[in-house]
Order: structure tokens, then sequence, then C-alpha cells
């Protein structure tokens, strides 16, 4: 049986890279850690090295994800094609919302263009009249003018709720 030099899953206390070496030369990886903290304070190569341990060794059970990555690229097409049924239909929702807000919003920005422009007209007939005839005075008709603009308000109302 051949030896390896993983970084194993069990014992490790980092990345495993001192539990590989200990386990790889057959000696305490105790004794490999108090290594790479001599050669860290002795000028920082052994930060260095073991980074590179870290990329270099590779990890135990590395088939197993080799594996799995292989199973998730099957599964990948599924995926893919489920993601994107459930996107057209979140897209079809929205659109067909949308168009009912937007439909909606045109109607109620009509028929407030309409009441806000008859407000201005009866305000200019106001003003016309009282240049025309001076004698003429508008407070008196004030609540029929009120009157007439909840009137047109509120059947303007049920015509949308219709």
């Amino acid at each position: 049986m051949t030896k390896e030099l993983v970084r194993p899953k069990k014992g490790r206390v980092l990345f495993g890279v001192a539990q590989g070496l200990g386990e790889y030369f057959e000696i305490d990886p105790v004794i490999v850690r108090i290594i790479f903290i001599i050669l860290t304070i002795w000028g920082g190569i052994g930060v260095i090295l073991y980074i590179l341990g870290i990329f270099l060794i590779p990890d135990e059970n590395g088939d197993e994800i080799e594996k799995e990555a292989k199973d998730l690229k099957k599964d990948k097409e599924k995926i893919k094609d489920k993601f994107q049924a459930n996107t057209r239909s979140v897209a079809e929702e929205v659109k067909y919302k949308s168009n009912n807000y937007a439909n909606q919003y045109d109607h109620e920005k009509k028929s407030g263009s309409i009441i806000f422009g008859l407000i201005v007209l009866v305000f200019g007939l106001m003003l016309l009249f009282n240049n025309i005839f001076p004698w003429f005075s508008w407070g008196r008709f004030w609540p029929l003018i009120l009157i007439t603009i909840g009137l047109i308000i509120i059947s303007s109302g049920r015509k949308k709720a219709e």
C-alpha cells in the first residue's frame, strides 16, 4: 500500500497541512506544527510554506468531491431547465400584472385629468363672468359649484366601479 500526502479530515487544526505531513512522514503532527511556528518566527517563511501546503497538498476524499461534482454537472441541465421554466412563469405573471396596473393607471389618469380640466373650466368661466358682469357676485353660487363638482366626482367613481 502506497502512502499519499493528503490533508486529512480527521485531526486537522487549521487546514490539515501539519496533520497530513505528520502522517506522511510518520511523526507527531505537533512536531510539524512547532517547525512551522519556528520557521514563521525565523523570517516568516513558515506562513508561506503553510499556505503553499494548503494549495499544493490535495484534500482527503478528493475522489468523493470529484464524484459529487460530476453528479452536480449531470443535474445541472435539470436544474437549469427548472430554473428557466420558473423564470418564464414569474416573468409572464409580472408582465400580466404590470399590464393590468398600467391599464388601470391610464384609466385613473384620464379620469383625473378630466376632473381637473372641469375644475379649471369652472374657474375660468367664473373669472370671465366676473369681468363681463362686474355686478354679478359669485359668493352666492359657491355652494352650487361645489355640489356640481362633487356630483361629477361621484359619477366618475361609479363608472370606475362598474
